[in-house]
Parts: C-alpha cells; sequence; structure tokens
C-alpha cells in the first residue's frame, strides 16, 4: 500500500490520504489495510479516529472518492485516454462514464450505504451527492472528470465517483462501479450533454435542471435502498442471494436509525466507522 498525498482538510483535525492507483481487487484490499492501520495507530495514540461520513453537523463531512480508470491487460495503456484536451475521454471512457451516470441512484445505496451517509450532502460540500451531473473539475458534480498531470496525461485520465464514502464495502462499491460502467459500454451509451455542469448545480433553478435531465439523487438511505432494489442491473452483478441480503440489511438499518435519536445515530456510527 502505497500513500500518494497527505494533507489536512476542511474541518478541525479533518485528514485527506489520497492511496496510488492499483488493480480494483487490490485497491479494496489496501482501503481496508488502510482504515485498521489508522485506527489502530490512533488508539496507540490516545485518539479515536473515525471514517463516519457526518461526525459533526456544523463542519465539513467525510467522503470516500473512488477515482477509476480502465487500462490494457499489458497495463500499458490507459484505455480512458484520447488526444485532445484536458478532460477528453475516449469513446469507451465515454461509454463507462455514461453506466455510471445511468445507474447511479441504485449506485448510492451502495457507495453511500449508511443512515449517516445523506446528512454529508448538502449546497457547497464538495460532495457530490445532491444531483445527478457530472463535469469536468466540478467538485460539486456527482461524477468528475479530473485534469491530467502534465507530463502524465495518458496514466491520470480517470473518472471520480464522488458520492462514496467510508461506510461503504470497498469490493462492492468497486465492483459495483464497474459493473455500471461495462454496462454503459455494452450499451454503447453516451454521456447526457445536458448534465453536463461547470457550476454548482444548487445555483440552478429547478425547472431548469429538470430541462437539462438533471434529478436529484437519493436523499435518504430509504430513497437509496429503492433505486437499488429496481436497478436490475446491479442486482445481477451482485448475485441473487448478496443483492437480497444486502437489501434486507439496509433496510433494516435504516428503520433502526429512523426510530432512534440523532446522538444515538451519531454515537453508533462513529464507533462503527
Amino acid at each position: 500500500m502505497k500513500v500518494e498525498t497527505y494533507y489536512p482538510e476542511s474541518g478541525p483535525g479533518h485528514i485527506e490520504v489520497t492511496l496510488r492507483p492499483e488493480d480494483a481487487l487490490k485497491a479494496a484490499d489496501n482501503h481496508i489495510f488502510y482504515r485498521e492501520a489508522v485506527r489502530n495507530i490512533g488508539f496507540k495514540h490516545d485518539l479515536a479516529p473515525t471514517f463516519m461520513p457526518k461526525p459533526f453537523l456544523d463542519q465539513a463531512g467525510a467522503g470516500g472518492h473512488i477515482h477509476i480508470s480502465a487500462w490494457d491487460k499489458q497495463h500499458k495503456k490507459n484505455l480512458f485516454y484520447t488526444e485532445g484536451d484536458d478532460y477528453a475521454l475516449s469513446t469507451l471512457g465515454q461509454h463507462f462514464l455514461a453506466g455510471v451516470m445511468d445507474h447511479l441512484p441504485g449506485l448510492m445505496a451502495i457507495l453511500a450505504p449508511s443512515y449517516n451517509s445523506y446528512r454529508r450532502f448538502h449546497k457547497g460540500s464538495w460532495s457530490g451527492g445532491e444531483y445527478l451531473s457530472y463535469g469536468t473539475d466540478n467538485r460539486e458534480s456527482a461524477v468528475r472528470i479530473p485534469s491530467r498531470y502534465l507530463g502524465n496525461e495518458m496514466g491520470s485520465v480517470n473518472i471520480e465517483v464522488k458520492p462514496a464514502d467510508n461506510s461503504a464495502n470497498p469490493y462492492l462499491a468497486i465492483g459495483s462501479i464497474i459493473a455500471a460502467g461495462i454496462d454503459g459500454i455494452s450499451r454503447e451509451l453516451k454521456p447526457n450533454p445536458g448534465q453536463f455542469l461547470d457550476c454548482d448545480p444548487t445555483l440552478l433553478s429547478e425547472s431548469e435542471l429538470r430541462s437539462r435531465g438533471i434529478h436529484h439523487l437519493p436523499s435518504s438511505l430509504a430513497e437509496a435502498n429503492e433505486a437499488l432494489e429496481r436497478d436490475e442491473v446491479l442486482n445481477e452483478a451482485m448475485g441473487d442471494f448478496m443483492a437480497t441480503a444486502y437489501l434486507t440489511l439496509r433496510k433494516a438499518e435504516e428503520a433502526h436509525f429512523a426510530a432512534r435519536s440523532l446522538e444515538f445515530e451519531l454515537k453508533r456510527h462513529y464507533n462503527k466507522y
């Protein structure tokens, strides 16, 4: 596991660490190793690290954004890369992006699966969890196409899925994004130009958002569960047993926390994540 960057984030005691890109399975493994390492090092120094999405309501939340690209078998060529401006995606990359966008409502139950997850999504939070939109270096979009690294243009092309947080199972989260992207490739979907945004979507009127096909993403775990239940592609990718078990657990968790106090929610999520 290799750390790429480490720096203070938006709130007191809030730290962001990014890990080097790896193949999908290794990336998920590294995420688990990273979380456990941070917890154990923190406990050793009488600190209590938490990865819960929104530990303090008046401060910034904590996401777990996922960057993804596709490479050839030799790991020599980034298949999302094409020559052009800093934000150009290959045809395959565009299909993948469109697939993620098409399945994002259902993906929310996997990427942001805790009751506390939905407290993180609000105006100006850079969470990307409010509206179905994409953009180039737009930190308020649900899916972002980051600018390329100078001198490593081919190697750095990727898309960032922003609603994800650290309450997600990294294996299910990465696998489900891949399933959504592959569906977009198989169906040769194209990104909806109307959903492209270069501003904060909350600055636009509801009528303008609707006219551009920019819909609200699920705003609660209950809504996300319903969207996932309707998504045949994601259910098939998970398999009948896993999909049924996962949704049963998520629905039970939603009912459990909906019936209890905010204090109970914050304490349980803080200790769990």
